[in-house]
């Protein structure tokens, strides 16, 4: 058996250890039919869920995926992305602090170019 890669490993964490006591939903999106679709919903403490793209630490999300979080999170949904379990507690409302989205100087840039018209 192949071992998990450090993101698996993160989530299988998040979801024994901190998703399921607290009584919020961890699902692993399958079989997604756009590319860039953030990978994990979960639920949030105060009610309704939120999209989470789970990178491995110290990365990034990609291009598409920086698009699929800015597109949903204009939809009205919360989307996010994090490469810790802290990030992940503080997304969902286990930890304060919140969370923020930052775009990268280069990924704003594109954003703005892309969709100027929603803009």
């Amino acid at each position: 058996m192949s071992k998990r890669q450090p993101e698996g490993a993160m989530k299988d964490e998040i979801r024994k250890e901190h998703a399921e006591p607290n009584g919020l939903i961890f699902w692993q999106i399958e079989g997604k039919s756009r590319r860039g679709i953030p990978d994990t919903i979960a639920g949030h403490v105060d009610g309704g869920t939120v999209f989470i793209e789970f990178k491995r630490p110290g990365k990034e999300p990609e291009e598409q995926q920086w698009c699929r979080i800015w597109e949903l999170r204009v939809a009205g949904q919360r989307a996010w992305w994090t490469d810790s379990i802290e990030g992940y507690r503080r997304i969902v409302g286990l930890d304060p602090g919140g969370y923020e989205v930052v775009y990268p100087p280069a990924i704003k840039a594109m954003l703005e170019q892309k969709y100027a018209d929603y803009i």
